[in-house]
């Protein structure tokens, strides 16, 4: 078996197993290549004639001929079968290219270079290539941005023109399933990054809450959980923290999941949205973390596999109450926070009731469950200690299913 042939099920295996199964994997093997041949190879003149144009001292293409020919070679080189192999490598020098062009006085080059890639990727994506090419050419477009980072200082600025063609392709249901994930990726980066334009905003909501429904693969969920929670939106109507609140409070849903809605919901921008019960919301996340406590014990103690976990829920459910993991608590942060999250207990003036439930529900039960799962000699006493002051504050605020109606959003959870 050839190096390239040996490539390809590990390759596939680390971008869609983790989200479509192994079924998955044996079909992008037994998929056959398209390839775009036929193009002249560039010479190491040509190589360098192009390099020097997407450079500090370039940005101008003083050679359009040259400039075309290595340009549309490399792109068109993105779906041979001998590539497939290199084709993360090869993203990669695109990048390059586009970097060093965006580090140039003039953007002449570097605006042709991104609309070249973006002319070319989108075609590739959305033809009959190789699922993996395709899934490929997505990442390449989910990476562009107008705006280059040179330095630590600089802020990127993602292609507004490439979300377009991202947002295109999740809703295309003709798509494959792993192009959409490779497209959701690119759009969770303008997400974090931040949209300028209202009307691009509410694009990726109207494209990403409905692939939060039950009838998705999870993966593809997860993400849009994220990018959902990224946009910091709350909701007209309190939309989105109803599909957060309610993927927390909903015990048939998977617990990763479930903490991942808690984590979005913590990054919603409470203070500009329609009003929230968090009262409600208070309740829901410490069930959850009931729940999460009961799914990692065990008879003989937790196991290193199962404390990871809760180390990672913990922090996700941590943003939903405090807006991002306390460094205190823990050797060192397990998930970097963007600036913008936010949380519960900055929402609310601190006399209000419920930022008092909430005060007391972190100092009492969480913080100190987070110190016990952090602490190098575990002590399951602690854990449980802390497990038992929770059900005590369960049982001092229990929730009403009459509750769920109260304020908005309105909730429908089993």
């Amino acid at each position: 078996m050839s190096q390239t042939k040996r490539l390809i099920p590990l390759a596939v295996a680390v971008l869609c197993g983790i989200w479509g199964g192994w079924e998955q994997v044996h079909a992008f093997q037994a998929a056959p290549f398209t390839e775009h041949r036929g193009l002249d190879k560039p010479t190491q003149r040509d190589k360098s004639t192009f390099l020097a144009i997407c450079s500090r001292n370039g940005g101008v293409i003083s050679n359009q001929e040259v400039f075309d020919k290595f340009i549309n070679f490399e792109l068109a080189e993105f779906t041979y079968p001998e590539e497939v192999g290199r084709l993360p490598e090869k993203r990669q020098l695109l990048q390059r290219y586009l970097h060093g062009a965006g580090s140039a006085q003039s953007d002449s080059a570097h605006t042709e270079l991104r609309k070249r890639i973006r002319e070319q990727m989108s075609k590739t994506a959305g033809e009959t290539y190789h699922p993996f090419v395709r899934v490929n050419a997505m990442l390449v477009l989910g990476d562009l941005n107008v705006k280059e980072k040179l330095a630590l200082k600089d802020e990127v600025v993602p292609d507004p023109e490439a979300l377009k063609l991202l947002l295109a392709a999740v809703k295309d249901e003709k798509q494959l399933e792993a192009v959409k994930a490779a497209a959701l990726l690119g759009i969770f980066r303008h997400a974090q990054a931040g949209i300028a334009e209202d009307k691009e905003r509410l694009a990726v909501q109207d494209v990403c809450r409905p692939l939060t429904k039950a009838q998705n693969h999870e993966w593809l969920r997860r993400r849009s959980i994220q990018v959902l929670g990224a946009t910091g939106v709350v909701g007209k109507d309190g939309d989105n923290a109803r599909i957060f609140l309610e993927i927390m409070g909903n015990p048939k849903e998977n617990m990763t999941l479930r903490c991942e809605a808690a984590r979005a919901f913590g990054s919603l921008d409470f203070i500009a949205g329609p009003r929230i019960n968090f009262e409600v919301a208070t309740k829901l996340a410490a069930k959850l973390l009931a729940e999460m406590l009961a799914q990692t014990s065990s008879p003989g103690g937790r196991s290193d596999q199962q404390l990871m976990a809760l180390q990672l829920h913990l922090s996700k459910l941590e943003v939903a109450l405090k807006g991002a993991p306390d460094p205190n608590f823990r050797p060192t942060p397990q998930i970097p926070e963007p600036p913008a999250i936010r949380g519960m207990l900055l929402a609310m003036p601190p006399d209000a009731p419920q930022y008092k439930k909430i005060q007391e529900l972190t100092d009492k039960v969480l913080n100190p469950l987070i110190k016990a799962v952090y602490d190098a000699a575990l002590n399951e006493a602690n854990i449980d200690f802390n497990a038992k002051q929770l059900n005590a504050w369960l049982a001092a605020n229990p929730l009403d299913k009459k509750e769920l109606m109260v304020g908005q959003p309105d909730l429908q959870i089993p």
